[in-house]
């Protein structure tokens, strides 16, 4: 997070899938302490369920597999669909060209 605010940067990117809850947790505190937004990423419900515990405000989803690197514009909109909670503000990442609308 050091080389973000020497950079000029607002915010950061936490990929929850390689983080605790804790940890996790953690990390959002410090960046925010330091007047940076945490953009924390997500790939299924379950870390979804995650972040909005933390009350993570920035929230995308990725829609590429990290362990096959398959992408699949529709991850986004299974993750959704799965949560007891709506967020705030979620985003959808890899592959978007145009409005994105639930298949």
């Amino acid at each position: 997070m050091k080389e973000a605010l020497d950079f000029g940067a607002s915010a950061y990117l936490l990929i929850v899938r390689d983080l605790t809850a804790g940890v996790l947790a953690d990390l959002m505190e410090y960046g925010m302490e330091a007047q940076l937004d945490p953009l924390v990423e997500v790939h299924d419900p379950f870390e979804l369920e995650t972040v909005l515990d933390q009350k993570a405000r920035l929230i995308g989803v990725n829609n590429r597999n990290l362990s096959t690197f398959e992408v699949d514009v529709k991850t986004c909109f299974k993750v959704a669909r799965c949560s007891r909670r709506r967020p705030a503000s979620p985003w959808s990442a890899n592959r978007h060209r145009g409005p994105i609308s639930d298949p």
